[in-house]
């Protein structure tokens, strides 16, 4: 019970190697880990292989699985088989809105239909203040062992925040401290100014809306009319119209078929809409802050970006705080990064001051994606991070411009 997702996981992982099977089957064994941890396990994997096993992975972090040099490749797209063959012909099919593919891959496949539009040069960013969440000096035990040590941060109420770092480094049990879900063993946490360990986790719940890394973890309800009633009439919010309410949440978490859905039992829905009914259980209470955690995990990209901009498209809130293990998720959607190991702050700042310090990216079991790299080499100076389609156009732009003016023509924006 003390161990975090990832942990959980490679303990699971562990008790299927102790079994040496002839066929190893592989769900999302990337899922909640840490881009370092992932990669070790994708040796492991690629090990058995190479031994003489067979090994099947199932994953949505392609860039990352790709990594293991699969030697057949089998995509699969709305229950059908677009593809089985060689990684080089899965790379010249696959849909990039619908899979992070290398950014390499990306750029050769946006050449053929340049939009000559650069994109944003300014990072958008409101101003912090004032502070919504703070920690000073905290410190969390968890059977008998610190999880979390001299904790002091500020989180504004304006603001995207990201937080980073190893597998069982404490950051969810950071915004568990938030919710009173945790308290802490030394140290303040402040919410709004106020201490937070003089409000009760229903007042919270006015504040933050907390998404749990695993959605099922929040639903026990009937139905998911009942689950998203709940929460409203616990804390005594009027409710003239209650379907109303319920389907207006849902359709802030941008999950269809709302009407459909509303008298199914929650566990009956898929992954992906359980991962956006907890998004509207948390939205139902109409906080000014959501609080999420993990939302990439166990999504493809196409379904992960739709959910980040889900939330980040909701006008009614104020700020937007997310655990991830997911690099190029924190560095193309945060305007704030803190980077957390052994229950620690080592890094905390906008995302391009807090990944030039490499030793430490590193140390923290991050790495440098080529989404990353690619940021790094092209992206117009003073810009937010880019998504890969958003940098290759821009890449494709340039060239275009820097051709012109090599050949005396006028340059691509008419510059």
């Amino acid at each position: 019970a003390g161990l975090s997702g990832g942990e959980r996981q490679l303990v699971a992982m562990a008790g299927t190697l102790m079994l040496r099977p002839r066929l190893y089957v592989v769900d999302e064994p990337l899922a909640n880990l840490d881009p370092a941890t992932a990669r070790r396990l994708l040796v492991t994997l690629r090990g058995l292989a190479d031994e003489g096993h067979a090994v099947v992975i199932v994953e949505h972090r392609v860039e990352e699985a790709l990594a293991v040099r699969p030697d057949r490749v089998l995509y699969l797209d709305a229950g059908s088989s677009r593809y089985l063959g060689s990684v080089d012909g899965f790379l010249r099919i696959a849909d990039p809105e619908a899979v992070r593919l290398p950014f390499e891959v990306v750029l050769d496949r946006a050449r053929s239909a340049i939009r000559r539009q650069a994109p944003t040069t300014e990072r958008s960013r409101g101003p912090a203040e004032p502070v919504r969440l703070a920690y000073d000096q905290v410190s969390v035990e968890l059977g008998g062992r610190p999880v979390i040590r001299g904790l002091t941060a500020s989180l504004g109420a304006r603001q995207v925040v990201a937080v980073l770092g190893p597998n069982g480094s404490g950051k969810t049990t950071m915004f568990r401290t938030a919710m009173r879900l945790i308290d802490p063993s030394a140290g303040s946490v402040t919410v709004d100014g106020q201490p937070a360990g003089g409000r009760t986790v229903a007042e919270l719940a006015r504040v933050f809306g907390y998404v749990f890394q695993s959605p099922s973890q929040m639903l026990f309800a009937r139905t998911v009319r009942e689950e998203l009633l709940f929460g409203p009439r616990n804390l005594g919010l009027a409710l003239d119209a209650p379907d109303q309410v319920a389907l207006a949440a849902l359709r802030r978490a941008s999950l269809a078929d709302e009407e459909a859905i509303l008298d199914r039992p929650p566990l009956t829905l898929s992954f992906g809409q359980q991962k956006r009914l907890a998004l509207a259980i948390g939205l139902a209470m109409r906080p000014p802050t959501l609080i999420l955690d993990e939302p990439s995990a166990g999504q493809d990209h196409r379904s992960a970006e739709r959910f980040m901009q889900a939330a980040a498209g909701i006008s009614a809130l104020e700020s937007l705080y997310f655990v991830t293990h997911d690099v190029d998720l924190a560095l193309t959607h945060a305007d704030r990064i803190l980077v957390i190991r052994d229950g620690q702050l080592v890094a905390d700042g906008p995302p391009e001051e807090v990944i030039t310090d490499e030793d430490r990216w590193l140390s923290c079991n991050l790495y440098r994606t080529s989404l990353m790299a690619a940021n790094l080499a092209h992206r117009p100076r003073g810009s937010r991070f880019l998504d890969a389609r958003s940098l290759a156009e821009f890449v494709i732009a340039s060239e275009s411009e820097q051709r012109n003016a090599t050949e005396g023509g006028t340059p691509a924006n008419g510059v």
